[in-house]
C-alpha cells in the first residue's frame, strides 16, 4: 500500500505528478521473489479528496478477484469511517484447491485426448490485415475500444437467452463466432475462450486470486438459424467445461506446437458486485 501525500500541490502539479507516476508504474518491471505483484496506491489530494489505484501484474488476479478487493476494501473503508464493527468470515484458500484441481487435470487422459482431439487438424483463424505485416519485429499495443449498446437491445437479448434457456454469454459468444466467420472468410472459426476454474464450493467466490484458463475453442459456423448456432455453441461449451482446467500451455506441448492456436479471444464478465459500490457514501 502506498500513500503519495499531494495536498501542499495545486491542482496542475497534482494532475501532472500522477500523470508522471502512471507512466512510470507501467515501466516498472515486477519482481517475482519480492512483494508487490499487487499494489494499491492512494494518491491524497486534499482531506476529502482521493484518487485510489490498483496496480497488479496479470497473473496475480482475475477480474472477479479485483471486483473483490475493490468491494471489500470499501466496504471495510466506509465501516471504520462510522464507527461499525468490521468482522469478515474468514475464506479458505481456494486458490490451494484450485491448483489441485489443474494438477488432477495435468494428469487426466480423458482431458488430454480431449483437447488433442479439439486442436489435431483445427484450422487457424486469422484475421485480415489492413496493411502488409512489417517483418521488423513490432511490439504490440492494448487498445480499449468501449462500445455502447442500447437499453433495448440488451433487454431483447437477456429475453432471447431466457426464452431459449440459454446464458447470455452464449448469444454473445454466437455473434463473436459468426462475425470472425464473415471477416475470416471461413465456416469454421477457432477462437480462444477464457474459462473460469473456480472450484464449485459456495464460498468460492469470495476467494482471491488466479482462477482462469484460456482454452481453444473451435466451431463450424454454417448457414442456419441463430437459434441452432447457439445452441450448437451451448453444446460445445458443456462439452467442453469438465476439461476447463487443463491448461493450454501443456496442449501446445502434448501437440509439439509452439505457434498460436488463436489470435482473438472471447471473455464475458459480468462483475455486479461492483454495484454495491454505489450504495457506498
Amino acid at each position: 500500500l502506498f500513500i503519495p501525500d499531494l495536498r501542499h500541490l495545486d491542482h496542475d502539479m497534482q494532475e501532472s505528478c500522477f500523470q508522471e507516476w502512471v507512466d512510470t508504474e507501467k515501466a516498472r518491471r515486477f519482481v517475482w521473489e519480492e512483494p508487490g505483484l499487487v499494489r494499491l496506491h492512494v494518491h491524497v489530494l486534499s482531506d476529502t479528496l482521493y484518487r485510489y489505484t490498483l496496480s497488479q501484474h496479470n497473473s496475480a488476479l482475475d477480474g472477479w478477484s479485483i471486483t473483490l478487493v475493490h468491494t471489500q476494501l470499501f466496504e471495510t473503508y466506509n465501516a471504520i469511517l462510522s464507527g461499525a464493527h468490521v468482522d469478515r468470515p474468514a475464506v479458505d484458500n481456494y486458490l490451494r484447491h484450485y491448483m489441485a484441481l489443474e494438477r488432477q487435470s495435468l494428469a487426466s487422459e480423458n482431458d488430454r485426448e480431449f483437447w488433442k482431439k479439439a486442436i489435431d487438424g483445427a484450422t487457424f483463424t486469422e484475421l485480415p490485415r489492413c496493411a502488409p505485416t512489417a517483418t521488423e519485429e513490432v511490439h504490440p499495443v492494448v487498445i480499449f475500444h468501449d462500445v455502447d449498446i442500447s437499453k433495448r437491445l440488451s433487454d431483447r437479448i437477456i429475453a432471447l437467452s431466457d426464452k431459449l434457456g440459454v446464458p447470455v454469454k452464449t448469444l454473445l459468444m454466437a455473434a463473436h463466432l459468426k462475425v470472425l466467420s464473415v471477416i475470416a472468410a471461413s465456416e469454421y472459426v477457432m477462437t480462444g475462450y477464457e474459462q473460469s476454474g473456480r472450484p464449485e464450493h459456495e464460498d468460492a467466490t469470495e476467494s482471491i486470486g488466479l482462477f482462469l484458463n484460456t482454452v481453444p475453442f473451435g466451431l463450424h459456423v454454417g448457414a442456419g438459424s441463430w437459434e441452432q448456432l447457439i445452441r450448437q455453441i451451448y453444446n460445445a461449451e458443456s462439452q467442453l467445461l469438465p476439461h476447463r482446467r487443463y491448461p493450454m500451455a501443456q496442449m501446445k506441448q502434448d501437440m509439439g506446437i509452439r505457434d498460436m492456436l488463436f489470435e482473438t479471444a472471447f471473455n464475458y464478465t459480468h462483475f455486479y458486485r461492483l454495484k454495491e459500490l454505489k450504495a457506498l457514501p
